[in-house]
């Protein structure tokens, strides 16, 4: 009886969580200039490192505008410009945009002060800035 009543309960479970999958955790992508990787979403940050052109990339999100993604390059973390990275979306390249980030399911991340300290608590102070008005 336990068996007649659970099984069809977790292929409900199963197909639901199928069907509403959450956005991507990460995803494999790449860079189509020399791209700084900057500690925030705005120029405002200091740069990380410089990616290189057509480097792999692995991206985490991108902010609510999709202006910006966090992505990991190497062994750094950090944010650049989404109009210079390139994600799989069907079958081809593209750039990141809007449009691309609710295709494929790219998340959106919000940058706040527990990521920079996360990622950069040895810098000594965390700039101010007013990210809503700025771009990388």
């Amino acid at each position: 009886m336990y068996a007649r009543i659970f099984m069809p309960l977790m292929t409900v479970f199963a197909l639901v969580a199928l069907v509403a999958s959450p956005a991507r955790a990460a995803s494999p992508a790449s860079v189509t200039v020399d791209l700084n990787l900057r500690a925030g979403p705005s120029t405002q940050y200091p740069v990380v490192t410089v990616v290189p052109q057509s480097a792999p990339v692995t991206m985490h999100g991108c902010n609510a505008n999709v202006t910006c993604c966090d992505i990991s390059y190497s062994s750094y973390r950090g944010w650049a410009s989404a109009n210079y990275i390139r994600v799989s979306s069907g079958g081809t390249q593209t750039v990141v945009t809007p449009a691309v980030v609710a295709t494929i399911g790219i998340a959106t991340v919000a940058y706040n002060r527990a990521y920079w300290d996360n990622y950069y608590s040895t810098v000594t102070a965390h700039p101010v800035t007013r990210l809503e008005h700025s771009v990388i």
